[in-house]
């Protein structure tokens, strides 16, 4: 989970008028470092910035008030800037930030995360779009042109998620080893054996061979699963090949969830995102495809399943 956002009431003791204060703490920004992911970092500032709670003055604070609160900061006047301006001025915006008040980008990594961020923001930007408008967004994405020019959908697949197939992760990425395992009940007499753990397991059946199922078949499953398991239970997605098949699954748990939690979404970004972890997810045009008629079934008024989309009750996949 990127942030967790509360309401706090302040009230003196002398008045009886309650002020409130709309809070949106990030959780996964460590001190001296930075996000993990660019697009993390999009996405925590534009729920701070679009919240129909969000009203000025902000306040931006970290354990210190200088390295990371700097670094929003930055970022934060730049994001403005980005479309508005034709150039924007990187280096003279922390300079003076950081005459104003020192280390306000603590070090390199931060410094090099600001212009990640904005590159980022610049390659996808154009795809954050209302929950709301996916399904006309995906008419438009998907129909070609009449001189034979390919479909916006395509492009985008070519352009800014395909490259990533042959993309090599910063972390230490290993290429899966996959083997044969038999699964014994083992019963044991001995007073420290640990106890047994129980595991519940959904194998599907409408997805045995290579094709894509129906989307609103494989929404069932997830609907399925997510609600059987409850809030904060772990998942384990696994297929023949440990990644064809269960990519996908996991792509559109994330997507359902953060179509229901957020006014708005990227679902290009969030595929750049996963694939960036690992390579191997959705490396085919029509996979991606397949993700965006799932969140146009979710969005379609007249759908089974929008009310499953836009219920109050929401499932964590963690």
């Amino acid at each position: 989970m990127v942030y967790i956002y509360r309401i706090l009431a302040i009230k003196k003791y002398s008045v009886r008028e309650k002020r409130f204060v709309h809070h949106f703490q990030c959780t996964i920004w460590p001190d001296h470092g930075i996000l993990e992911e660019p697009a993390s970092f999009i996405e925590f500032r534009n729920k701070v910035q679009f919240s129909p709670s969000s009203k000025p003055p902000f306040v931006v604070h970290c354990s210190a008030g200088d390295g990371r609160t700097g670094t929003y900061i930055a970022l934060d006047i730049l994001l403005e800037q980005l479309w508005k301006k034709p150039t924007i001025d990187i280096f003279s915006c922390v300079n003076q930030l950081c005459q104003q008040r020192a280390f306000m980008v603590q070090n390199k990594i931060q410094y090099q995360f600001i212009h990640d961020v904005l590159a980022e923001e610049i390659l996808t930007g154009f795809s954050e779009i209302f929950v709301t408008s996916i399904p006309e967004e995906f008419k438009k994405l998907k129909t070609s042109k009449a001189n034979g020019e390919k479909a916006m959908l395509k492009k985008q697949y070519e352009e800014f998620i395909f490259p990533l197939n042959q993309f090599h992760p910063t972390e230490s990425y290993q290429e899966p080893i996959f083997t044969n395992v038999e699964i014994n009940n083992v019963s044991s007499t001995k007073q420290n054996a640990l106890e047994p753990v129980y595991v519940v397991q959904f194998q599907s059946k409408i997805w045995q061979r290579k094709q894509l199922p129906f989307p609103s078949d494989l929404i069932e499953l997830i609907q399925t699963v997510t609600n059987s398991c409850g809030l904060r239970k772990q998942l384990l997605i696994h297929c023949k090949d440990g990644i064809t098949k269960s990519s996908i699954f996991c792509v559109l748990c994330v997507m359902i969830c953060k179509i229901r939690m957020n006014e708005t979404v990227s679902i290009l970004r969030l595929l750049r995102t996963m694939k960036k972890k690992n390579p191997q997810i959705v490396t085919d045009y029509e996979s991606y495809k397949f993700c965006w008629s799932v969140a146009e079934i979710l969005q379609d008024e007249n759908s089974t399943y929008y009310s499953y989309c836009h219920s109050q009750e929401i499932s964590e996949i963690v």
